[in-house]
């Protein structure tokens, strides 16, 4: 189970269930502060990675963008 935040307009928690991603919502918790504390790192790095390389190429293709609309770069005739 996968703690997501709090529903709008409903008094309780918003959870997920992992292997089908199936929302649900729940008036009462019991959360394992040990667990976590003691998160998987290895999961979160790989996360921080994919997101930093998303950005990235965000970026990379706005900038294009932008010199395209400015005139700083021809637009290409083919794809």
């Amino acid at each position: 189970m996968i703690f997501l935040g709090y529903k709008d307009g409903v008094k309780g928690f918003l959870f997920m269930c992992a292997p089908n991603n199936v929302l649900f919502t729940g008036a009462t918790a019991l959360f394992d502060s040990r667990s976590v504390l003691m998160g998987n790192f290895v999961d979160l790095f790989q996360l921080e990675k994919f997101l930093l390389k998303t950005l990235k190429r965000f970026l990379f293709l706005w900038m294009m963008v932008m010199m395209v609309l400015i005139g700083l770069l021809p637009i290409p005739l083919f794809f």
